[in-house]
């Protein structure tokens, strides 16, 4: 979504132009006005307000317009990990082979090289079957632009030794519109919920590329500085 030059004049009713900080903030408001918003307006000040309708006008203050193009499904977030009635949060922790895991939590916005992510994680792993991914892919279903995360060159049936078949059963992949994610923290903070009791837990970006036997070096270092 791009800004025109120009304004929308009217006020959203019940909003009554109020002035947004940001644009994220602005555009959450502008989709939980439903159909009486029409767009957010950039003012000359940099600050935001949702407008009515979507006929653009000349400003005479400098005022810029970002027409709202379609409306997009609101997604709710994964459902959150709850320890078990009466555990020891400190002897949580699920493992493989008698071996503990680790959760990576990975936010993909519009990214084209979070597939190699992923592949990266299993792939330079020691130990991959202990490793668990959790994905939020953040992609525009309009753009040709946008490719989906987890994909192979061939189906799995085919050829089910492509790293992302054989451990398909690792990942865990939750999808929102990128028209209605709500910038970087609302990413992360949804790829944290796909967390599912793992031993250890960490975040990498979705352009990231793994050094060799990168789990075993992060837990081996995680022990040494003898924090619990």
């Amino acid at each position: 979504k791009d800004f025109v030059d120009g304004v929308i004049f009217e006020c959203v009713e019940g909003d009554g132009c109020k002035r947004y900080l940001s644009l994220e903030g602005a555009i959450a408001a502008c989709d939980q006005a439903g159909n009486k918003c029409g767009g957010v307006i950039l003012t000359g000040d940099a600050q935001y307000e949702i407008r009515k309708g979507n006929q653009v006008g000349q400003s005479p203050s400098g005022e810029r317009t970002m027409l709202r193009q379609c409306s997009f499904d609101v997604v709710a977030p994964p459902p959150e990990f709850h320890l078990p009635e009466g555990a020891d949060v400190n002897k949580v922790g699920t493992s493989v082979d008698g071996k503990p895991t680790i959760f990576v939590s990975v936010a993909s916005y519009r990214d084209h090289r979070c597939t190699g992510t992923v592949e990266s994680l299993f792939e330079r792993a020691l130990h991959p079957k202990r490793v668990f991914v959790g994905v939020v892919e953040q992609n525009s279903y309009t753009s040709s632009y946008d490719k989906p995360c987890i994909r192979v060159k061939k189906s799995c049936a085919e050829m089910p030794f492509q790293t992302l078949c054989k451990y398909a059963h690792q990942i865990r992949v939750h999808m929102v519109q990128a028209e209605g994610s709500l910038g970087p923290t609302f990413g992360r903070h949804r790829a944290d919920r796909l967390y599912r009791g793992e031993t250890y837990a960490m975040q990498v970006d979705a352009h990231s590329t793994m050094l060799k036997h990168w789990d075993a070096q992060g837990i081996s270092q995680h022990l040494k500085t003898g924090n619990d």
